[in-house]
């Protein structure tokens, strides 16, 4: 989680996220140049570690949170009641394995533009903004910029995070299925303590 720490005259940069019991949502628009947004008597928690605090006001201007506070002053602000509802960093998804899934179904077929291009936004949908992918990705992030555009912010959704290839036990786990490329070791016992050797020690399926 992005953590910050907070007082009511320092300016602090983060994605906020409006989380309802049930589902989240995004709250408004955003504001014009010049202008402001306040949501109103939130429940603030701040990736801090601390406990979650009630009855907060958060001050956006542009893509900057301005101010946290109690009370702050409404004037000139565009002003959102969000009572009950709470404001938090937005997460990150530490294990993903993106393009690979449709419906219930994983299959290297499904790894393409659009399908990578729908699950990061479901991921946003959820609050989530960074994903990191764990050996499961393929040539095509990488070659059709696609990484590179989501480093830039270009992409909806969650920043992307990639280990490449991982590697994985022949006739094992992670399966061959969808995770096709991955380095599959032949002789596991014979690498076990040369970790940093294992490419050598295994293939490319």
């Amino acid at each position: 989680m992005h953590g910050f720490c907070y007082k009511s005259d320092k300016i602090i940069r983060m994605r906020i996220w409006i989380i309802l019991p049930v589902v989240l949502c995004i709250a408004c628009k955003q504001p014009t140049a010049g202008d402001g947004l306040l949501l109103r008597d939130v429940t603030l928690i701040d990736g801090t570690g601390g406990p979650a605090r009630g009855h907060m006001d958060v001050l956006i201007k542009g893509d900057t949170i301005a101010a946290i506070g109690q009370g702050l002053d409404t004037t000139g602000l565009k002003v959102v009641p969000l009572s009950g509802k709470t404001v938090m960093p937005s997460l990150i998804s530490a294990h993903v394995h993106l393009g690979l899934v449709k419906g219930t179904a994983a299959k290297p077929a499904y790894y393409t533009r659009d399908n990578i291009i729908s699950q990061l936004k479901k991921y946003g949908d959820y609050g989530i903004g960074n994903v990191l992918v764990l050996g499961t990705d393929r040539p095509l992030l990488f070659q059709t910029g696609l990484r590179d555009s989501s480093a830039k912010g270009w992409l909806p959704g969650p920043r992307i995070h990639t280990a490449a290839l991982g590697f994985g036990v022949t006739g094992g786990a992670p399966p061959a299925s969808f995770a096709d490329l991955l380095f599959r070791l032949m002789m596991p016992h014979r690498c076990r303590h040369r970790w940093i050797l294992l490419p050598a020690c295994g293939r490319m399926r």
